[in-house]
């Protein structure tokens, strides 16, 4: 196993100048299972972040009150991967709640719905969250007696995020990858920790902002 690392002279980086470096006895990586990724948020938590967010921030409209909650590990967005309970105050039982798109799916199946039923996202006793972005996620509707909420990652979801390397099969369209989101680019990050965001303008031109 190897990995190309950037030269440096003094600290600086040479541009353009790499070596090779060993990394012997990290094979088993790409094998043994990784452990998963659990946190606990407080909904009146008023942490600010290093790049400026609130951990939580809180919004309402149509009738629904929600928070957005940012977490310390990033998740893959629209695959199930993330799992979200509410913790009673009372005696800390934990209540998984559903996602948006699982909870929209029961609405148009279910042939009970009613304004006054429990299950109706216009109601405050309704509770679920949304996959806002790949770190955020917005708890709708928090029922009373519940403050804290759970964000987890099943250790057995989590191998698609953290696979060293993703090979892409030849595609007849030569297209292997490819973005749907305006503006949206790839995250980058230099040897030292720095991350950066390379993606492309509207001239066909290739930049990285920081980010």
């Amino acid at each position: 196993m190897s990995y190309v690392q950037q030269v440096r002279v003094g600290g600086a980086a040479v541009k353009g100048l790499y070596r090779k470096r060993a990394t012997e006895g990290d094979a088993y990586r790409f094998t043994t299972a990784e452990a998963g990724a659990i946190q606990l948020i407080h909904m009146s938590d008023t942490t600010i972040l290093p790049d400026g967010r609130a951990r939580v921030s809180a919004g309402a409209g149509s009738g629904l009150t929600w928070r957005n909650y940012v977490l310390n590990f990033p998740y893959l967005i629209g695959i199930k991967q993330l799992e979200v309970s509410v913790v009673a105050n009372a005696n800390g039982l934990m209540q998984r709640i559903p996602n948006k798109i699982d909870m929209e799916a029961a609405r148009a199946s279910w042939s009970g719905w009613t304004p006054a039923s429990l299950l109706n996202p216009a109601t405050a006793s309704f509770c679920y969250f949304d996959e806002i972005s790949y770190d955020t996620v917005r708890v709708f509707n928090m029922p009373a007696g519940f403050s804290v909420v759970q964000f987890s990652i099943p250790a057995t979801s989590l191998q698609g995020a953290v696979k060293e390397r993703v090979q892409i099969k030849n595609q007849s369209d030569n297209i292997g990858l490819e973005l749907l989101g305006d503006g949206n680019g790839i995250v980058l990050r230099s040897e030292r920790g720095k991350r950066g965001l390379l993606r492309m303008d509207d001239e066909l031109g290739l930049g990285i902002d920081p980010i």
